[in-house]
């Protein structure tokens, strides 16, 4: 998906493991040390805001003044309720393209 650089963009990712075969959502409200990070091109995009609802879907708020035309990933790490390290990342989510003249 293509998105003009300069709108700000919301991102809605949600995060599962898998337990015995089946998908089940990941519980991040109980969560410690949660960190999202967004990259384009090797480079860190700011983030304005990151909430987390229904247990496991994250919402993340990119302001379009903080973006760079280019392919973007997510990456987020917690620590769970049990203690474990937990990461998931997910590479070319969207790119952000100049508007044409």
């Amino acid at each position: 998906m293509e998105i003009v650089r300069g709108n700000d963009i919301s991102i809605s990712w949600r995060i599962s493991r898998i337990i015995n075969g089946i998908k089940t959502p990941e519980s991040l409200t109980t969560a410690t040390n949660l960190k999202v990070v967004v990259e384009s091109n090797g480079l860190g995009v700011p983030i304005h805001s990151v909430t987390v609802t229904n247990t496991n879907l994250l919402t993340i708020l990119i302001k379009g003044q903080d973006q760079i035309s280019g392919i973007y990933s997510l990456e987020a790490s917690w620590i769970s309720a049990n203690q474990e390290d937990c990461r998931v990342a997910r590479g070319k989510v969207f790119t952000v393209v100049d508007k044409d003249c």
